[in-house]
C-alpha cells in the first residue's frame, strides 16, 4: 500500500484511538488549563471528528488562524502532528552516491521531487546513463497510477566559473593546506591533473589579469582562502591565509575583480544542446547577471526546447543589483548561496535571500533554496541543529523548493539528508501563518486581467476560510465576527482581472477556506492554472491531473502541487472525460489521505478542451 510503500508525506491517513491524528486538546489550547480552554478543546476534538479527515491541515491550525504574528509564534505546539503532506519541492544533486537505480528507487521513496545533474563535472555520456537511471526508477513506480511520483530532471550549467584542477590525478584524492603556507597558482596545463599542496592549477586563463597583489582567491564556497604576494605571466604566489582540506574541481572566487568570463561558455553551449536531446525539464543556468544571459539561454535552446524552465541561479552582486530584470526574463530563481556568500559579505546573505524568495512570491514564480542546506550530512547522520533551523526558515520564508547539493551527490548519508529535509519542511509548513499570507499575497498581486488567476485566488481563499470556521466554533462571537470583516476585505482587495485563469485560481483558494476541502483538483494541460492556484499558497493540497508528463514534472517546482499523470486516453465527450479525470484525482486524495468519503474538494476545469480555459469551478463532495 502506500503506507508501507512511502514516507508518512505520501500514507493513507488514519484517524481514530491511537493515531497521530487524534484530537489532542493540548493541540489547540495554550497557557494554564482553565474551564475556558477545556470547553475549547472539547468543541474543537468533537468538530474534528464532524469534519472528518478533511481535518488533516488543522496542524498548527491554533496558530495559523491567530490574528497576529506575535500571536502566532506564542500559539505554535511542538507536540502538534506534522502535517499530512510536504508541499515544499525537494531537488537532490545526483553524483556517485546516488546514481544506481537502486539507489534513485530509494530517494524516490523518501522525497525526492527533482533530480539536478551538476554539468560542472562528468561527460555528456555520464550524465545520458544517470538520466536514464533516474527515468528507469521513476517509471518503476508508473504500474500503480496512486504510487507513481513523475520526477523531473534539471540540468544545472557550468556556467562562467572559475575551477580548479585534480588532486594528484584523483577525483576524490584530497590535500591539506596550511595556514600560512605558500601555495603556487599556475595556468600551465602540464599540471591540470597533478595539483598538490604546493602547486594548484585553475582554469582560467586570465587570472594573472585581473588580480593583483593583495587581491583574496576564494576556493570551495569560500572555505580556503588565499592572499596573492607575487604575480607572473602564467602564475601566482599565495599565501594561504585560511587552510583545510581541499578535493579536485573546486570552485573558486575573485571577489571585486572584473572577471571577463562570457555568460555562456562553449562547454555551456554544447551542455544545453544535450539537455534538448535528452528532454530535460528545466535548466538551472548559472551566474546569471543580467536579463540578457536569460535570453541567450533560451535563445540556444531553440524551438525544440522552448518548453524547458529556465531557473536564473544568483551568485554574485551584479545579479542581485538587477534581480527584477533577472526575474521578468526568468521562469524562476535559485538563491544559490555558496558563491553568493563569497560575492557579498557573508552576514548580508540571509537579507538578499529574503529579498529574493519574497519577489519571486510576490509574482508566483517559483524560488528555490540551495546550498549547504545539510552541509554536514556528508559526513555525519544527522544535521546541525542551525542546519535544520536553516531549512526551516527557507520553508518559512517562502521557498517552493529546497536542494541538496553535496549530501547527496557525494555524501555517506543520501537517503538520511532527504528525509530530513522532508521531515522538517512539513513540520515548517504547518507552522505557517497561513491566515495572513494569503491576504498579503492578494494585496500584493499586480492589476491583473487573467480571469483565471483570480479564479484561483477565490479557491485558496475559500479554502482558508472553511479552516477559519472550524475555529469559530470553539471561538467567542467577536471572533467569528473577525472572520467575517476578514473575508470581505479580502474580497474587495482582489484586484480586478478578466483573466479566467487567474479568477478562477483566486476563486478556488478563496472557496477551499470556506469549505474546509480537503484539497484544490486542476484538471490542467499546461499547468498553469494549476501554478496560479499554487501562487495564493491554499492550505489545502492541490492535485494537478494532466496527460502531459512534462507538465507533471515541471510542477514539482510550485509550492504545493501533487501532480498525477493520467494516462487512460481520451474520451469522446468532454463531460466524461472531465470526470474521469476528477475521478483519478480523488482516488489518489484518498489513497494518500488528503480526503475521505463525504469531504468536499474544490473542482477546478476548463469549459472545452484545450489549454487556456480554465474558467470553471465546483464544489463537489467526495464519493
Amino acid at each position: 500500500s502506500a503506507g508501507q510503500t512511502f514516507l508518512s508525506s505520501e500514507r493513507s491517513l488514519q484517524v481514530g484511538p491511537g493515531s497521530h491524528l487524534e484530537p489532542k486538546k493540548e493541540h489547540y489550547v495554550t497557557g494554564s488549563p482553565s474551564p475556558e480552554n477545556t470547553r475549547t478543546a472539547e468543541a474543537m476534538s468533537k468538530h474534528h471528528s464532524d469534519v472528518g479527515t478533511a481535518f488533516i491541515q488543522t496542524q498548527q491550525l491554533h496558530a495559523a488562524m491567530a490574528d497576529t504574528f506575535l500571536e502566532h509564534m506564542c500559539r505554535l505546539d511542538i507536540d502538534s502532528a506534522p502535517i499530512t503532506a510536504r508541499n515544499t519541492g525537494i531537488i537532490c544533486t545526483i553524483g556517485p552516491a546516488s546514481r544506481s537505480v537502486e539507489m534513485l528507487k530509494e530517494m524516490i521513496k523518501s522525497g525526492m521531487n527533482v533530480a539536478r545533474l551538476n554539468f560542472s563535472h562528468g561527460t555528456h555520456e555520464y550524465h545520458a546513463e544517470t538520466i536514464k537511471n533516474v527515468r528507469t526508477a521513476t517509471e518503476s513506480f508508473a504500474s500503480d497510477p496512486i504510487l507513481y511520483r513523475p520526477v523531473a530532471v534539471a540540468l544545472d550549467t557550468k556556467g562562467p566559473e572559475i575551477r580548479t584542477g585534480l588532486i594528484k590525478g584523483s577525483g576524490t584524492a584530497e590535500v591539506e593546506l596550511k595556514k600560512g603556507a605558500t601555495l603556487k597558482i599556475t595556468l600551465d596545463n602540464a599540471y591540470m591533473e597533478k595539483c598538490d599542496e604546493n602547486i594548484l592549477w585553475l582554469d582560467y586563463k586570465n587570472i594573472c589579469k585581473v588580480v593583483e597583489v593583495g587581491s583574496k582567491i576564494y576556493v570551495d564556497d569560500g572555505l580556503i582562502s588565499l592572499q596573492v604576494k607575487e604575480k607572473g605571466a602564467d602564475f601566482l604566489v599565495t599565501e594561504v591565509e585560511n587552510g583545510g582540506s581541499l578535493g579536485s574541481k573546486k570552485g573558486v572566487n575573485l571577489p571585486g575583480a572584473a572577471v571577463d568570463l562570457p555568460a555562456v561558455s562553449e562547454k555551456d553551449i554544447q551542455d544545453l544542446k544535450f539537455g534538448v536531446e535528452q528532454d530535460v525539464d528545466m535548466v538551472f543556468a548559472s551566474f546569471i547577471r543580467k536579463a540578457s544571459d536569460v535570453h541567450e539561454v533560451r535563445k540556444i535552446l531553440g524551438e525544440k526546447g522552448k518548453n524547458i524552465k529556465i531557473i536564473s541561479k544568483i551568485e554574485n552582486h551584479e545579479g542581485v543589483r538587477r534581480f527584477d530584470e533577472i526575474l521578468e526574463a526568468s521562469d524562476g530563481i535559485m538563491v544559490a548561496r555558496g558563491d553568493l556568500g563569497i560575492e557579498i559579505p557573508a552576514e548580508k546573505v540571509f537579507l538578499a535571500q529574503k529579498m529574493m524568495i519574497g519577489r519571486c512570491n510576490r509574482v508566483g514564480k517559483p524560488v528555490i533554496c540551495a546550498t549547504q542546506m545539510l552541509e554536514s550530512m556528508i559526513k555525519k547522520p544527522r544535521p546541525t541543529r542551525a542546519e535544520g533551523s536553516d531549512v526551516a526558515n527557507a520553508v518559512l520564508d517562502g521557498a517552493d523548493c529546497i536542494m541538496l547539493s553535496g549530501e547527496t551527490a557525494k555524501g555517506d548519508y543520501p537517503l538520511e539528508a532527504v528525509r530530513m529535509q522532508h521531515l522538517i519542511a512539513r513540520e515548517a509548513e504547518a507552522a505557517m501563518f497561513h491566515r495572513k499570507l494569503f491576504e498579503e499575497l492578494v494585496r500584493a498581486s499586480s492589476h491583473s486581467t487573467d480571469l483565471m488567476e483570480a479564479m484561483a485566488m477565490g479557491s485558496v481563499e475559500a479554502s482558508y476560510k472553511c479552516l477559519a470556521a472550524a475555529l469559530i466554533i470553539a471561538r467567542e462571537a467577536e471572533a467569528a465576527i473577525y472572520h467575517m470583516q476578514l473575508f470581505e476585505e479580502l474580497r474587495r482587495l482582489a484586484p480586478i482581472t478578466s483573466d479566467p485563469t487567474e479568477a478562477a485560481a483566486v476563486g478556488a483558494v478563496e472557496a477551499s477556506f470556506k469549505c474546509c476541502s480537503g484539497a484544490i483538483i486542476v484538471l490542467t494541460k499546461s499547468g498553469r492554472s494549476a501554478h496560479q492556484v499554487a501562487r495564493y499558497r491554499p492550505r489545502a493540497p492541490i492535485i494537478a491531473v494532466t496527460r502531459n508528463h512534462q507538465t507533471a514534472r515541471q510542477a514539482h517546482l510550485y509550492r504545493g502541487i501533487f501532480p498525477v499523470v493520467c494516462k487512460d486516453p481520451v474520451q469522446d465527450a468532454w463531460a466524461e472525460d472531465v470526470d474521469l479525470r476528477v475521478n483519478l484525482a480523488m482516488n489518489v486524495g484518498k489513497a494518500r489521505g488528503f480526503f475521505k468519503k463525504g469531504d468536499v474538494v474544490i473542482v477546478l476545469t476548463g469549459w472545452r478542451p484545450g489549454s487556456g480555459f480554465t474558467n470553471t469551478m465546483r464544489v463537489v463532495p467526495v464519493p
